[in-house]
């Protein structure tokens, strides 16, 4: 005979059933609703009131009963208990991420199912002397902080009796008036024609910013998406790559029918010139802005300072003009002034402002061809490196401006004193594509801090005479009239919003006022910003695009955004080439262009002759020689119903096989993929 592969009971084998049969009455019993028979309530025929509605009473008592019976006895996890978005696969799940009110529960259920449970990198103290030891010098810490905060409060108790003993005092002519000193954090140093340091991180995240710098909405990305390798950063920045949810579909859905995406594209890099007019547009036209409409009657309202321009720029050569790469100038509105001080101004030449928003791929170049610049022109010219200074946001869909009007609130001290542009702002309610306003509208004002109105109030739609005043808004856009220097381009502005309260604090103040907003009091810095309208396509159908300017530490509190993986796909759909890392190999594929080292990569090429054979029933590819450029974005596009790709091709090898084989066989190519045999027929067009 065998032996029991398991070990009997104590009891006996039928010791293990009652537990059995006590749990499953438990579910019975959570399961059923008791009541009382309807019989009880008739006497003698005749219906008892009083004890019908008992019955009833007992019957409601019961169900709720069991309702609450049935939802502690389920088998549910904690998990399960929050929001989908923080729901986690099995091999991952931590602790920490669920809400404080179910980390128990998780770390009984995790221990119950002997599943891996996330440890801390630290080191933790393993015996009992060692426990009590962290435990003592934790109670230590806080009671010396205790200490020190006791006797400063002490201090700050005596200086203020001392003082009023000493302004009385004064008055009596015996003695000194005490003068207080009100210290404040130093200034970011901003040196001129220099390079910038990035913002010095906090001592707790100090290691994992050695070599690369935070967006400031890091630790909101850095739990909802996957991000760049640490090691290997994007453009000297860690850059959310992807959403950790499937969010491909959704995103079409925002950007182009109903809803709105945004995205956090403060690695964006700011330059700052300052100086005398002639001087700023002597060095924009060394950058390639030599258009006749830029300098005159036609470029009247982007040097006024209500639109903004956005081209390419490029640096002269002995062989011509070379692309440096895209970007967006901003100037600052010259302050109005009365007669006497505009006579007095005029004579001293006022100093003007640019904004210069490049990519940061093509940041340093296009910094030591400034530096370069302004180092040639008279009247001389100064830059500042404003990188870290000003953040900035994308939003695009029918819903971006209805979200922005939800979240900004213009800031005013007094009743009658807000700006031009903060009025025009409040009138663009039922705009469903910001490519409908004039080309390149700028709007710059003071906003009040979003968190003081959280959470954010869905828009009444607009009305018929909300609609007209928009029409007429449209038609006559009071910016271009009446405008004021933007208070971004102010470096005191900038400093007052790195001292915003913090949520804390916030918290504090809502719960003395639940229910109601908080109005912005004197410790409530208004936010500069600048919100500049732009289209992606050529057309007015095409949809278009807000981009948010505003201060480096007020970006966080604004909004949160989607991954860069997202802003690729809306970018490809709407034929734009710059994508993902797009920008930061185009400099090499000039180079294998321009040497004509031409390997076997992914590209198009031009269709075989008619006597090839195909392979597989796909089209054989040709070899390198026929190569005709390199795709830079592809994927199957959601509006078009087919694949689409944006391609950089050789414009002499496509104009010659389009004069050969005509308009139509002439656009014909084949793309196939980086080590692979298959290829797909296509028709490139030209941008």
């Amino acid at each position: 005979m065998l032996p029991a592969k398991r070990k009997e009971p104590a009891g006996g084998p039928g010791a293990a059933q009652p537990a059995r049969s006590a749990k499953r009455a438990k579910m019975v019993d959570a399961r059923t609703i008791r009541s009382q028979p309807s019989d009880v309530a008739f006497k003698n025929g005749e219906l008892d009131l009083q004890s019908f509605v008992d019955a009833r009473a007992f019957e409601i008592q019961a169900l709720e009963a069991s309702m609450r019976r049935t939802k502690a006895a389920r088998a549910t996890r904690a998990f399960q208990h929050v929001p989908r978005s923080m729901r986690r696969r099995t091999a991952s799940h931590n602790v920490k991420r669920v809400p404080k009110r179910l980390r128990d529960k998780a770390r009984y259920q995790k221990q119950e199912d002997n599943s891996p449970t996330v440890e801390a990198r630290k080191r933790r103290p393993k015996t009992t002397r060692a426990k009590m030891r962290m435990e003592t010098a934790k109670k230590l810490e806080k009671l010396a902080a205790r200490k020190r905060r006791r006797e400063s409060e002490d201090e700050e108790k005596e200086a203020g009796e001392k003082g009023a003993g000493a302004a009385s005092g004064a008055q009596d002519g015996g003695g000194v008036q005490a003068t207080t000193v009100r210290t404040r954090p130093a200034w970011p140093k901003i040196r001129r024609n220099q390079l910038n340091e990035p913002p010095r991180p906090s001592a707790r995240f100090k290691k994992r910013q050695r070599n690369k710098t935070w967006l400031p909405t890091h630790l909101w990305h850095a739990k909802r998406a996957r991000m760049t390798e640490p090691s290997e950063p994007l453009w000297r920045f860690a850059v959310p790559i992807t959403a950790s949810e499937k969010c491909y579909r959704p995103t079409h859905r925002a950007s182009s029918h109903k809803g709105v995406v945004a995205w956090d594209t403060s690695y964006m890099s700011t330059i700052r010139l300052y100086g005398l007019a002639q001087g700023i547009e002597r060095t924009l036209k060394s950058l390639g802005l030599t258009q006749d409409g830029l300098w005159g009657a036609q470029g009247a309202k982007w040097r006024a300072g209500s639109r903004h321009w956005t081209g390419t720029l490029s640096k002269a050569r002995q062989a011509g003009w070379r692309q440096i790469g895209p970007a967006r100038i901003i100037w600052n509105p010259e302050e109005v002034l009365d007669d006497a001080t505009a006579a007095s101004e005029s004579a001293n030449k006022a100093e003007r402002h640019v904004f210069i928003r490049v990519h940061p791929s093509c940041f340093l170049e296009l910094f030591h061809e400034l530096l370069k610049l302004v180092k040639m022109h008279t009247p001389r010219v100064h830059m500042e490196d404003l990188r870290f200074e000003i953040g900035s946001i994308e939003l695009i869909g029918p819903a971006s401006t209805e979200a922005l009007l939800a979240v900004l609130h213009p800031y005013h001290a007094q009743a009658g004193t807000e700006e031009v542009a903060a009025t025009t702002f409040r009138l663009l309610n039922g705009i469903t594509n910001p490519s409908t306003l004039p080309r390149g509208a700028l709007l710059g004002f003071s906003v009040v801090d979003p968190r003081l109105r959280y959470p954010p109030r869905a828009v009444d739609p607009a009305d018929t005479t909300g609609r007209s005043d928009l029409t007429e808004t449209l038609a006559e856009w009071p910016v271009d009239k009446k405008v004021k220097p933007y208070a971004l381009f102010s470096r005191d502005a900038r400093f007052e919003t790195s001292k915003l309260p913090s949520q804390k604090s916030l918290h504090r103040r809502k719960s003395d006022l639940p229910g109601k907003d908080l109005e912005a009091g004197w410790k409530d810095a208004p936010i500069p910003i600048l919100l500049a309208a732009s289209r992606l396509g050529t057309s007015v159908q095409d949809q278009g695009r807000w981009t948010l300017l505003a201060p480096w530490a007020c970006i966080v509190p604004i909004c949160k955004s989607q991954a860069i993986r997202a802003y690729a796909q809306v970018s490809s759909r709407s034929g734009l080439a710059i994508t993902d890392r797009f920008l930061a190999e185009m400099g090499a594929e000039k180079q294998r262009l321009a040497a004509s080292i031409v390997k076997a990569e992914a590209g198009p090429f031009p269709v075989p002759a008619p006597n090839r054979t195909d392979m597989n029933g796909h089209p054989l590819c040709p070899d390198e020689e026929d190569l005709l450029g390199f795709v830079t974005s592809g994927a199957y596009s959601l509006s078009e119903g087919q694949g689409t790709a944006i391609a950089s091709l050789v414009a002499e090898k496509a104009v010659q096989t389009w004069r050969a084989d005509g308009p139509k066989e002439g656009k014909l190519c084949i793309v196939r993929n980086a080590g692979e045999n298959i290829g797909w027929l296509a028709r490139w067009e030209g941008a």
